[in-house]
């Protein structure tokens, strides 16, 4: 996929703007990569939005240049794929990036509590005997977070929620004022983690599908607005790259069938209207 063929996924499935994220190859982490994205987009079927890098490679070793990429035209700042794991380069990011009329968007996982787990920890992975991240990775994750913008009293936007408990972290930070925001995508109000018993690699994804107890609290944190909004966290692979169960990459595609999915499950239910 590239940015046109990917413009006309998300046009087909009616999505008419999307955020390009950096975690790609090269890494989105500086001015020059910034103006590629954005001219490549001139023409294509939807508006794309470009988010650069907070750290350059997505290292954590070395802050990005924001000045530069916010005149290239970036509006928005994430290590997603990983979270930023130097906070002292999160931080300094958080304070300065409402300046520049910027968004700090946050993969929320605590890489150490991840450990190298492939799917949700629990029965599904025990059954498979696959290595399984825990749900706390995420919600460690997500504390630090709301725990920093409630510090700095800066906004954060967290993405790709999976978990109940981060739900339940960030439905009382936003009761005590914490200017939190967060998204949640269509896999995980529609499948749980029983999917990857086919054992077919298209159902990997960072966060992982969790459980129909998560699935509930996702859809509870949607009706009452404790989650603002739903994107699709989009993530294409080729078949041959997803052929290995195990070593295949993380994600799934989204965007052409995220409106149809959140009809079906959300609406036609009687959820949400």
């Amino acid at each position: 996929e590239d940015i046109i063929t990917g413009c006309k996924a998300a046009a087909a499935g009616g999505v008419t703007s999307l955020l390009a994220m950096p975690n790609t190859n090269p890494t989105t982490d500086s001015s020059e990569i910034v103006k590629y994205i954005l001219d490549k987009a001139k023409d294509a079927d939807s508006r794309v939005y470009v988010a650069a890098s907070v750290t350059k490679g997505l290292k954590s070793e070395e802050p990005t240049d924001i000045d530069a990429v916010k005149s290239a035209g970036a509006i928005a700042l994430t290590d997603d794929g990983r979270p930023v794991e130097n906070t002292k380069y999160l931080s300094d990011a958080m304070k300065k990036a409402p300046k520049l009329g910027m968004t700090i968007v946050a993969h929320c996982e605590d890489l150490f509590l991840a450990d190298g787990g492939k799917i949700n920890e629990g029965e599904v992975s025990k059954k498979l005997g696959i290595k399984g991240i825990p749900a706390g990775a995420e919600d460690c994750g997500t504390a630090r977070e709301i725990a920093l913008a409630a510090a700095l009293n800066e906004p954060i936007h967290i993405c790709h929620v999976s978990t109940k408990t981060s739900v339940a972290l960030i439905r009382d930070a936003k009761k005590r004022g914490v200017k939190v925001t967060a998204e949640t995508a269509p896999h995980y109000v529609s499948l749980t983690d029983r999917e990857l018993l086919r054992g077919d690699a298209d159902y990997r994804m960072n966060p992982p599908l969790r459980t129909q107890a998560d699935v509930d609290e996702i859809i509870n944190g949607l009706c009452d607005g404790t989650l603002d909004a739903i994107a699709t966290d989009h993530a294409p692979h080729t078949p041959e790259e997803k052929a290995d169960f195990v070593k295949a990459p993380n994600g799934s595609i989204g965007m052409e069938t995220s409106f149809a999915v959140c009809n079906t499950y959300l609406v036609k239910t009687g959820k949400m209207t």
